[in-house]
């Protein structure tokens, strides 16, 4: 069904415009929540928040953009405010981290011990970029965006996506090393 029709349905009120919306686009915002939260519950909640906006904010959509950039867009937004809430020290969660990154290929305790320490390390990097530096990364590393679509998603254009990209990668650099150069 065309973006525009699904939109003025979903407008109407049409139940099954939501469903459709949300069978189509769940698992995509669910992984950019998660990719924020690196919590189940946490992203779920707000992969819920995220198409409960879209309800409440679809009259104002501009109709010349695609569906899944103002999904992808809030979903960010989301996602940061819960971030900026829970480092304000409202909530402390142990968080499960994706495989995206680094993934489990051995067999041994002391190995997946490894393995975990090393996510473990990354997430705090990550958590340590500039906002707009996270964004970018997880959009272009965990979702698989283009950087035209993340272009759209940040209201950015494509040569600041890269920059943005190139200096969250130089900066998770950095970081790592002086994680790894401190304990040895």
């Amino acid at each position: 069904m065309p973006d525009k029709f699904l939109l003025q349905r979903l407008a109407d009120g049409d139940r099954r415009a939501f469903e459709t919306l949300v069978n189509d686009h769940k698992d995509r915002v669910y992984n950019v929540c998660f990719g924020y939260v690196r919590d189940h519950m946490e992203a779920e909640d707000l992969a819920q928040e995220v198409f409960i906006e879209v309800v409440r904010s679809v009259k104002s959509f501009r109709k010349d953009a695609k569906i899944s950039t103002w999904l992808y867009r809030i979903a960010v937004n989301k996602s940061l405010d819960r971030l900026r809430y829970l480092s304000r020290g409202k909530r402390a969660a142990e968080h499960e981290t994706p495989s995206a990154f680094l993934a489990d290929q051995s067999d041994s305790p002391q190995e997946l011990l490894e393995a975990e320490e090393r996510k473990r390390v990354l997430w705090t990097a990550l958590r340590k970029l500039p906002d707009n530096q996270h964004t970018a990364l997880v959009l272009a590393s965990l979702e698989g965006l283009s950087y035209l679509e993340i272009s759209a998603v940040m209201e950015l254009t494509v040569g600041a996506v890269e920059s943005l990209i190139f200096r969250a990668k130089k900066n998770l650099k950095v970081l790592l090393q002086d994680h790894y150069s401190s304990i040895m």
